[in-house]
């Protein structure tokens, strides 16, 4: 673990220092939310998947040994707490509000540069975000916005390395692809 005040703050957590637990919630909150949105379709329920996961943290830190990175441990915690809510409950999905520049460079040209603005290409983004399958949406937003290598995505999904590998390499040409077709109706 590579930040000391997290470290020092699971400690005081797992030592009953309720308070120190504020700095986890702040640190990850956002990125929990990009996790949980793609996954149960609204933001409402994305809200609540975040609050029961970060409940469910706070409840199982002590369970927590370091053999992982602490963000891929509760990840996985709000993956599977959104999974759960998924299955009881499908609401309409609302798209990610962040914009990570090398995403927006997927469909960058030199004309796609020159002429639009930086709040055009964050919207180009949103919308072609929107056009990806949850599960590509997912892996998106765990590798760009989460900086999630494969094998903790892998650990976080329970899936193959090799086939997060695949499928990131495939959602990012589709967003290249939509963001390309999507630069023909603004030019």
């Amino acid at each position: 673990m590579d930040d000391p005040q997290l470290r020092k703050c699971i400690e005081q957590v797992k030592h009953g220092q309720m308070s120190s637990f504020s700095y986890v919630i702040e640190k990850y909150q956002k990125l929990a939310l990009n996790i949980a949105l793609p996954i149960v379709k609204s933001q409402e329920d994305a809200e609540e998947v975040v609050q029961d996961a970060f409940v469910k943290i706070y409840r199982f830190i002590h369970q927590y040994n370091g053999e992982s990175r602490f963000s891929s441990w509760l990840y996985k915690i709000v993956y599977n707490t959104a999974l759960t809510r998924m299955n009881t409950n499908a609401k309409q999905w609302i798209r990610d509000q962040d914009v990570k520049q090398e995403l927006l460079n997927l469909g960058d040209t030199d004309e796609l540069n020159s002429s639009l603005d930086a709040p055009i290409k964050a919207e180009l983004l949103e919308q072609a975000m929107g056009q990806l399958s949850d599960s590509d949406r997912l892996l998106v937003t765990l590798h760009y916005f989460g900086e999630k290598s494969l094998s903790e995505i892998a650990e976080i999904t329970d899936w193959k390395t090799s086939k997060c590998k695949v499928k990131l390499m495939r959602a990012r040409q589709k967003l290249k692809e939509i963001l390309y077709h999507r630069r023909d109706d603004l030019l």
